[in-house]
């Protein structure tokens, strides 16, 4: 039996089924799964994990969220509009979003108003890791506008379903959730399912506990060799969330 991460299903107060990665955040490497201009789905590409980050869906697949490991980018290489004009190269902007949750060797934990990876708090030495997503701004009341204020938040509105994949993390305790459910929920399902998995109440306290969301829709797919699921069997991505042992 694995020692360094459980793979468990959950099921969240919309009576949806969660599968649930949990692992400490020294496990986790990002990496690029994006090979001579194509994609592999996470199960296909070696490492247990999930898919990251936001990413364009025409035939380049540039990612649209700051993807850092040991202080450099896991993108593609390839250009992306920059949010304050001209470009950057992908995996260095958070173009969905301004949350990162990020590991810097010792301490694990997610802030909100990021655009660059140049910010001071991003981690840049070894052994540290940064995952930009959308805020989910657990047990805040007013989490809806603080949502809906984020870069490009409108892309992904608080009235639609899809499938989702976010991040959950414990900074007290260094521990990683990565929550995939293929069902169609809305953003505020999954918000719920993670504060109802922490014990969280809205309007409380969210401690140590933060989140954000990542891609979601047919891009959806967590594996590990105990259980899985994946939206669209065959749907390559170009990032992913990996576990560095999966033992």
């Amino acid at each position: 039996m694995a020692t360094n991460y459980t793979c468990t299903n959950y099921t969240g107060p919309d009576r949806k089924n969660y599968l649930i990665l949990k692992t400490s955040a020294s496990n986790i490497r990002l990496v690029s799964n994006f090979k001579n201009g194509t994609c592999d789905t996470v199960r296909a590409s070696g490492f247990y994990g999930m898919n990251a980050s936001f990413f364009n869906s025409n035939t380049n697949k540039a990612i649209l969220n700051i993807a850092f490991q040991n202080g450099a980018s896991v993108g593609t290489g390839q250009s992306v509009p920059s949010p304050n004009g001209g470009t950057a190269k992908d995996g260095t902007v958070n173009l969905i979003g301004d949350s990162v949750v990020f590991w810097n060797g010792s301490a694990l934990n997610c802030l909100n108003g990021i655009l660059y990876s140049s910010n001071a708090n991003i981690p840049k030495s070894p052994n540290t890791w940064a995952q930009g997503g959308i805020g989910l701004y657990l047990c805040n009341n007013a989490w809806k506008a603080r949502y809906m204020a984020e870069y490009s938040a409108e892309a992904y509105p608080l009235d639609e379903t899809d499938a989702r994949t976010g991040i959950l993390i414990d900074k007290s305790k260094r521990s990683v959730y990565l929550f995939a459910c293929t069902s169609a929920i809305y953003v505020s399902d999954l918000r719920a399912a993670m504060m109802a998995y922490a014990g969280l109440a809205e309007g409380g306290s969210a401690g140590n506990w933060a989140a954000i969301m990542t891609d979601g829709g047919h891009s959806t797919q967590l594996y590990t060799g105990e259980k899985s699921v994946a939206a669209v069997p065959v749907r390559g991505v170009p990032q992913i969330i990996a576990l560095k042992n999966k033992n």
